[in-house]
């Protein structure tokens, strides 16, 4: 365990084995808990779909960039392993997950840079990865913070995910990855309303 833990204030999740879900699973139990939402659909194996959000994405969220109620039900819907690690957390409600920002007056659980993940995390750690990143240049001015590189950020995440967990990258595109380290596990379309871009919520599978 790292130096950097061991001076937090915060106690990790145990890890603790469970049975990885299929695609058709993790759709299944999202339609069983949405039923008024359009389903998702599952295409040799991977997992498609829209997510219509509108207007409350903003309204909800009293934090610039955070989830709205109704998306971050969604992902933990979608996506409920444990131990389970919020990056750029932002001020995610989530008691059950770690919760990681460079910005401490979000008051994360751990404070850090993403680019130097892996040393804050036991590697093979965490089941579920969410990610929520300033999206360009200027959403890194809104947050206060400095652009970085997305590539090496899934490296390190790929360091403290365990074999077959699972990443959720939200982003206008998808980041760059590695056919060795990644599967590639589905997309999802997150309508904003008119005359506002879809974000794209990438999924992706850490290989054994």
């Amino acid at each position: 365990m790292s130096a950097n833990l061991q001076s937090s204030s915060f106690r990790l999740h145990p890890s603790r084995p469970r049975r990885r879900l299929t695609a058709e699973q993790r759709a299944a139990l999202y339609t069983l808990t949405f039923p008024q939402r359009p389903p998702l659909q599952v295409w040799n194996g991977a997992i498609y779909g829209v997510w219509l959000v509108g207007n409350a994405f903003f309204r909800s969220a009293d934090y610039y960039g955070a989830y709205s109620h109704s998306v971050l039900d969604r992902l933990l819907t979608l996506f409920p392993e444990t131990p389970r690690l919020h990056l750029f957390s932002g001020m995610v409600c989530d008691p059950d997950a770690v919760r990681f920002d460079i910005n401490a007056e979000c008051e994360p659980d751990v404070v850090g840079d993403v680019v130097d993940l892996a040393s804050y995390f036991p590697p093979r750690h965490f089941g579920v990865v969410l990610a929520d990143p300033p999206y360009d240049a200027k959403a890194c001015s809104a947050y206060g913070t400095r652009p970085f590189c997305k590539r090496l950020a899934l490296k390190q995440v790929a360091r403290v995910l365990r074999p077959g967990g699972m990443l959720a990258w939200l982003d206008v595109r998808t980041p760059i990855w590695s056919k060795r380290e990644w599967q590639w596990a589905g997309l999802i379309g997150l309508h904003q309303g008119t005359n506002r871009r879809i974000l794209g919520l990438s999924m992706l599978r850490r290989k054994r």
